[in-house]
């Protein structure tokens, strides 16, 4: 008696309600598995690029630690290991050499449900030299899918509320169009984001399909921008510690003769600007600049190819000239971008070597070089020819031709810049252009470097709209 009572008082419910109650379970079920898959997915995508930055980051903290390591140095190590331990993935950084001594052993207090690590062996002319470990952790890819569920909990909690309005409304005659959508949420439940369903009215449940239709759409694009935009910022920002953390301290040329100052303002989008000063091994003064085509991590990989290559070679290697030193950097980059990264991209640049007092010997392909001649008050341009690195195996020919010399006097300055100088544009599409800079030289040539630095990076900042590319330059003052 009493069970036919209750099936009777079931009986007695409206059919908004008889649909309402299985719509909602049914919805909720949707909305667990479709975010358990969203989360799943996301987990799989995120876990894969720290995978890669894992493999990349290791790979240029070994490459940076190549020449400290085999020389000794051990604050350098340190400096270049703490440099990318504030990477806040990077939880353990241990670098030994080849008898087991620790340098370097930095740890963090963070743990995730998953740790990758990395042992990559370090060597120098095919002599293993030491070991460098490294341990990535998914603390952060935790805390931030945690987010993106409480937000998608809350997104059901108003979908509910939406599914029940919708479903007190409708009568039992757009109960078979309703299989259709019920037919497409567990499509898309099923991971076919791209599902959609085909609309035959323009009554409640038409409106309806077509908004599903809409939020699948919408669900994709979403996804694939905020996959796109979480890898793009990564890129950047470790483009952007790489950039920073290889720039000289020019402290360390405070005896070179020279007055010196120098700049990089990256843009929004990172470059691969590159300028450096190198002491050699035979006590010469090494001085350049260059720019890597195009903008992000590639060009900041490459970037550090070259200057890793540079720097080795005019470090560890005596008598080198200009010429030598780019033909032997342009083999090593142009296999690796070519044979390894399969890119094209290629790298201005210019070295500039101190053969003896106030005697300068330079080769390579840049932008014009300036130099105030203070006896005549004017500005000399010296074109920079040859060919770029990157493009073919062998730049010797080129490269020795077009090298050349050049004198500096007291209070002479050499101006070394990349194209976001003189290519920067004010709001109406000029160009701060070369005879600006020229005539901004003559001005202010009295100035020692820091201020001529200050006021350039004013009156471009007076001049410009909005900065698109890094403005990079160095400023050497002679003494």
């Amino acid at each position: 008696m009493t069970r036919i009572f209750r099936l009777s008082r079931l009986n007695d419910l409206s059919l908004s309600l008889k649909l309402l109650i299985p719509t909602i379970i049914f919805t909720g079920l949707v909305i667990f598995i479709f975010t358990s898959l969203l989360i799943k997915d996301q987990r799989l995508q995120k876990e894969a690029l720290l995978e890669q930055k894992a493999e990349v980051m290791t790979y240029l903290l070994v490459q940076s630690n190549i020449d400290s390591l085999w020389n000794y140095r051990i604050d350098q190590l340190r400096d270049l290991s703490e440099a990318f331990f504030k990477d806040q993935d990077i939880i353990e950084i241990q670098v030994k050499d080849a008898r087991g001594n620790i340098y370097v052993d930095l740890k963090k207090d963070i743990s995730g449900s998953k740790e990758i690590r990395k042992t990559s062996k370090v060597a120098k002319f095919n002599e293993h030299i030491g070991e460098l470990e490294t341990v990535f952790t998914n603390y952060y890819i935790e805390q931030n899918l945690m987010q993106i569920k409480y937000r998608l909990i809350g997104l059901a909690a108003v979908l509910f509320c939406l599914i029940a309005i919708l479903v007190v409304v409708i009568s039992g005659l757009v109960l078979k169009p309703m299989a259709s959508v019920l037919e497409g949420m567990n499509q898309v439940a099923k991971g076919d984001h791209e599902y959609q369903i085909k609309i035959t009215s323009n009554d409640e449940i038409g409106q309806l399909a077509g908004r599903f239709n809409e939020m699948a759409k919408q669900i994709i694009f979403f996804q694939n921008a905020a996959v796109e935009a979480a890898g793009a910022k990564k890129e950047m920002e470790i483009a952007k510690n790489i950039q920073m953390s290889l720039l000289p301290s020019l402290d360390h040329f405070s005896s070179s003769g020279f007055d010196i100052s120098a700049n990089m303002t990256p843009a929004e989008d990172v470059g691969g600007d590159y300028y450096d000063l190198i002491r050699s091994c035979d006590d010469k003064l090494w001085f350049g600049i260059g720019d890597v085509t195009g903008h992000g991590l590639l060009s900041g990989l490459v970037m550090m190819m070259a200057q890793v290559a540079v720097n080795t070679l005019i470090r560890s290697v005596p008598g080198l000239t200009p010429e030598n030193v780019l033909i032997y950097t342009n083999q090593t980059i142009q296999a690796n971008i070519r044979n390894g990264l399969k890119k094209d991209h290629h790298m201005t640049i210019t070295f500039v070597k101190e053969e003896a007092p106030g005697l300068y010997r330079y080769a390579g392909a840049h932008e014009i070089m300036l130099i105030y001649r203070a006896a005549e008050h004017k500005v000399e341009q010296i074109q920079t020819r040859g060919m770029w690195l990157g493009v073919i195996p062998d730049i010797s020919k080129p490269t020795r031709k077009f090298a050349g010399e050049f004198q500096l006097s007291k209070d002479d300055i050499l101006f070394l810049y990349t194209d976001g100088v003189i290519e920067i544009k004010n709001k109406d599409a000029e160009q701060y252009d070369l005879d600006r800079l020229c005539q901004f030289l003559i001005e202010n040539a009295a100035e020692p470097a820091e201020t001529i630095k200050q006021n350039l990076l004013a009156a471009l900042n007076q001049f410009k709209d909005k900065q698109l590319d890094d403005i990079t330059f160095i400023i050497m003052k002679k003494e």
